[in-house]
């Protein structure tokens, strides 16, 4: 691979059979991997906060049995790798458990992503070894803080009563909450935007028509005779057009560089895309001629290219039409005269922007000629089957040898953009997974709260206080924490998202209501986890929660 000076990509100096690209071009798996690697690992950091927090919110429920085991001679490491076994038999019961959930969703997975994952590739030694290590790290970190909490007790403080704890150290538990919250909050705009990216993609116009048109392949005897196949496949009525073309309108990738042309400045290097196509190709993809005309029924002559927009403003002559350019390279030097200039329309993906373009009817690189590679027809909507049927009949007839595979073109663009709808399918799962661990971790704390502060709320109730005042009070608290997280998530999200559509040479506009939607969805979400154990709390009789005994 190589980087022009005057294109912001980068093109592989390969043969013209360069098809095969089209899917994977500028999409290494690399990027794709390592994006779902980091989610699930922060992911994985949510809960392992909710595990922290969990804990050390019960931690008045075990400050009696830390107290006596002091009292009975247990020292402080004793009593850390009492709790730091405990947490990671819980990490290793849970990766029992995911390892067959894995198991179970792998066809799902299939589905989705459209890879051939099989059991047998999670039980090689180097997964399991993996699969041990992310068990040890991840009970390790997330019972390390409850069991230096815990194991921190004075025997003297907590043998008195519980009430009488020190909650000081609790500010750490909310910087937690406010971290799982601002991932939780990152991921839904994340996926939001891919979302919105990807449809765009999806349905931006690509300047010409795609849909009721079937395409495939011209192998053995049809690449050199396809003018008897295609004569005979016109005398259907149901088949409005018929071309061919040396590549697919929308996946041009063959290129050169070293144009010349009368007045040419020494210093422009023009690089453009090239290949063939046949005097049917506007009236089959509906491109309309900007000026001059296109190449005509029965021409023989191969002296005449036609230019696409972008090439001739590249050119900067007055009228480009009638004008001659050349290629050391191309057609043995011979000059070659501008016929016609067509309307731009993208000849690769929307992650790059439309490149100056030269169609020739045959096009020919040193020694070897670009041959008509594809045929494609236009057809009527309805009796899709009997159609198809009528094709493959004529083209078995004139290719007996070869099997008939053709395919609508449309489907052809819907691959181009699989990985982009991948990442979207996938983030959307983990950002509803992350922030259903958030509200589970929400609604354990929401629950320790309010039963730490049981004889407040009957208090309160007994000196006239309405329900709402109760839920304000015991709400305000946790959407305070949510309300930071967004002010911390929107910045990172904000980042992220714009490295990774900075790629895309079209893409959406990274509006306000991107990022306060979101927010505002989380706020929402918040509240409505902490509201049942508060509502609760609220109405419950305050004679149950006054008396003593």
């Amino acid at each position: 691979f190589y980087k022009r000076k005057d294109i912001d990509q980068r093109w592989p100096i390969v043969y013209p059979y360069t098809e095969m690209y089209l899917a994977d071009w500028g999409r290494n798996r690399g990027p794709n991997v390592r994006i779902f690697s980091m989610v699930a690992i922060l992911i994985l950091v949510i809960a392992c906060i909710n595990f922290m927090n969990l804990s050390t919110a019960r931690s008045t429920q075990r400050a009696k049995e830390v107290g006596l085991r002091k009292v009975i001679g247990a020292r402080r490491k004793q009593l850390i790798k009492q709790f730091l076994s405990e947490s990671l038999l819980f990490s290793f019961i849970a990766i029992l458990i995911a390892v067959l959930l894995v198991i179970a969703a792998l066809p799902l997975f299939r589905e989705i992503t459209g890879k051939p994952i099989v059991t047998a590739n999670l039980l090689n030694v180097k997964m399991l070894a993996g699969i041990f290590s992310i068990g040890i790290l991840t009970g390790i970190l997330s019972g390390s803080y409850p069991a230096l909490f815990l194991s921190s007790f004075s025997p003297a403080v907590v043998l008195k009563g519980s009430e009488r704890l020190s909650f000081k150290r609790f500010n750490f538990r909310r910087i937690l909450v406010v971290v799982q919250f601002s991932i939780s909050i990152c991921l839904i705009i994340c996926t939001l935007s891919i979302y919105r990216q990807v449809d765009y993609l999806q349905n931006a116009k690509w300047g010409f028509d795609k849909e009721n048109i079937i395409y495939f392949s011209l192998e053995g005897k049809l690449r050199q005779n396809y003018h008897a196949l295609k004569n005979e496949l016109l005398t259907n009525p149901r088949l409005l057009s018929v071309t061919a073309t040396s590549h697919t309108p929308g996946g041009v990738w063959y290129g050169q560089s070293g144009w010349e042309w009368e007045g040419k400045d020494p210093e422009l290097h023009l690089w453009s895309r090239v290949f063939n196509a046949d005097p049917d190709f506007l009236e089959t993809f509906n491109i309309k001629m900007a000026s001059g005309r296109f190449f005509e029924m029965n021409q023989i002559r191969n002296d005449e290219v036609i230019i696409n927009e972008a090439f001739a403003s590249r050119i900067n002559l007055p009228d480009p039409v009638g004008k001659y350019i050349r290629e050391k390279s191309i057609n043995d030097n011979v000059p070659s005269r501008i016929a016609g200039i067509i309307t731009d329309y993208h000849i690769a993906p929307f992650d790059r922007k439309i490149h100056p373009l030269i169609i020739f009817l045959n096009f020919k690189w040193g020694d070897i000629w670009m041959n008509y590679r594809y045929m494609f027809i236009k057809i009527q909507p309805g009796n899709i089957r009997e159609t198809l049927s009528y094709i493959k009949k004529t083209v078995k007839k004139h290719n007996p040898k070869y099997p008939f595979n053709c395919q609508f073109y449309d489907s052809y663009f819907e691959r181009i953009y699989n990985d982009e709808k991948i990442i979207d399918n996938i983030i959307r799962g983990f950002a509803m997974l992350a922030i259903f661990i958030s509200c589970l971790g929400l609604f354990g704390l929401a629950s320790f709260t309010t039963e730490r502060k049981r004889k407040e709320i009957g208090i309160r109730k007994t000196m006239g206080a309405p329900i709402t005042t109760i839920l304000y009070l015991l709400s305000k608290e946790f959407m305070k924490w949510v309300f930071i997280s967004n002010f911390i998530a929107i910045p990172i999200a904000y980042y992220f998202i714009n490295k990774w559509i900075e790629d895309y040479a079209y893409k959406i506009d990274l509006s306000f209501w991107f990022f306060i939607f979101p927010g505002l969805l989380a706020l929402l979400i918040a509240l409505f986890t902490v509201s049942y154990q508060t509502i609760k709390a609220a109405v419950a009789n305050p004679v149950e929660s006054l008396r003593y005994e």
